[in-house]
This record gives C-alpha cells, sequence and structure tokens, in this order.
C-alpha cells in the first residue's frame, strides 16, 4: 500500500507540517553526514514531519521549532551519532526508531545500549503503525 494514500485516508486525525526542498533535505544529511534512504526522502518532501494521538515520526520542521526535527534528536543522541543512524520516532521509555541509509528500521534499547533490526522498511513501518493506532477512530 501506498504511504501517501494511508495518511491522506486519515486526513484530519494526523498533523502534517510542510514539506522540504531538496536543499534542506541535502543540508540535514551534510550536518548529520549522513544520507537518507529514498523512501524517507520523499516522506520528508511530502510530509516534512506527522504527528497523531500524541506520537511523532520526525522529519523536517522550520528552524523555529525544532522538537519534531530529525535533525535535532539525533543530534542530541550521542551514543548514535556516527553509527550511521537518525532518530525517527520515541517510541517510549527512552527508546527510539532509527532508520538507516536504506530506509531500514531499528529499535535502539537504551537500557541495554543495543540496537536491534525490524526487518521492516520506513513506508511500511509507518503503515503500520498508523493502521493500528487510527484504525478504531
Amino acid at each position: 500500500m501506498n504511504l501517501g494514500k494511508v495518511i491522506e485516508s486519515y486526513d484530519g486525525m494526523i498533523h502534517k507540517s510542510n514539506g522540504a526542498t531538496p536543499k534542506e533535505i541535502l543540508d540535514i544529511e551534510t550536518t548529520l553526514n549522513l544520507k537518507f534512504g529514498d523512501e524517507y526522502k520523499s516522506y520528508l518532501n511530502s510530509y516534512g514531519n506527522i504527528s497523531f494521538l500524541g506520537a511523532e515520526i520526525y522529519g523536517y520542521i522550520s528552524k523555529e521549532s525544532g522538537e519534531l526535527s530529525v535533525l535535532n534528536n539525533t543530534l542530541n543522541e550521542d551514543e548514535l551519532l556516527g553509527k550511521g543512524y537518525f532518530v525517527i520516532m520515541n517510541i517510549g521509555n527512552g527508546d527510539l526508531a532509527l532508520l538507516d541509509n536504506h530506509d531500514n528500521v531499528y529499535f535502539y534499547y537504551h537500557e541495554i545500549d543495543k540496537i536491534v533490526s525490524q526487518n521492516i522498511k520506513f513506508n511500511e513501518y509507518v503503515i503500520e503503525l498508523l493502521k493500528k493506532n487510527l484504525k478504531e477512530m
């Protein structure tokens, strides 16, 4: 299923920011010294970031309000810097959802300092998350 169609199907239940330009995406990649995968770049370009029911999928947001920014959240996680991952979501209890440059999703469990592959790509992860959390609305 197409991520864009799923996001649009929940219109009114999902808050979307403005998308990022290719230059803004490149600036974030340069600052983090990482390359984003094609799925995540498309998400950044189309939506910037999204939030729903108190959950956020980090992305691009203007400099005035950086709490949902992939840039700020990745830079704030010193233990992850330089390992090739960037932070896309706080999944609770200090644990994080991460992406690599091929759009693979990982969870970082802070208490055991371990990164575990979730065997899922970004678009599929977001679709499953939205359907699970918004299905009853």
